[in-house]
């Protein structure tokens, strides 16, 4: 990692940047200013890393999540129409594996919307809410970023 403090001389320092950490009123001196806030700066760098590399991970496993889900909706027009064959092993083992994946999200939503003319809108609304929870753990990010700052 960088090294974020400055070994120059402030240039308003009437000492040329020689000072020690036990003079009263250091922290009024615009260097030891400079210095502390390139201090703070550095910490909440360092933290948004650490928090980054989580937020990706959320924000990725969302998205694949919903690639899932979508996937799923494709699969089950696909056998609804008779394009795809059930009978067919691979075709098979991918809708059971999206079925799975899917339905533990997707039954508690059929619980509370039913079908409306034969129509399942519970993987929109499953959608829609993970899209909300994407972007609502993106804004808290940022605003816990910048409150740091």
């Amino acid at each position: 990692m960088r090294d974020w403090t400055c070994d120059q001389p402030w240039p308003s320092d009437p000492d040329g940047g020689e000072s020690s950490g036990a003079v009263p009123g250091l922290a009024n001196r615009p260097r030891t200013r400079y210095i502390l806030a390139v201090h703070r700066i550095k910490q909440v760098i360092e933290a948004a890393v650490d928090m980054g590399s989580l937020l990706w991970l959320i924000n990725s496993v969302i998205s694949i999540y919903t690639f899932i889900v979508i996937g799923q909706v494709v699969v089950s027009w696909l056998i609804a129409f008779r394009v795809i064959n059930m009978q067919n092993q691979f075709v098979h083992s991918v809708a059971q594996v999206l079925h799975q994946l899917t339905e533990p999200a997707l039954r508690p939503i059929r619980k509370i919307v039913p079908t409306l003319g034969g129509l399942d809108f519970s993987p929109v609304i499953l959608l829609l809410g993970l899209m909300f929870v994407q972007r609502l753990i993106n804004e808290l990010f940022f605003q816990t970023l910048m409150y740091r700052l």
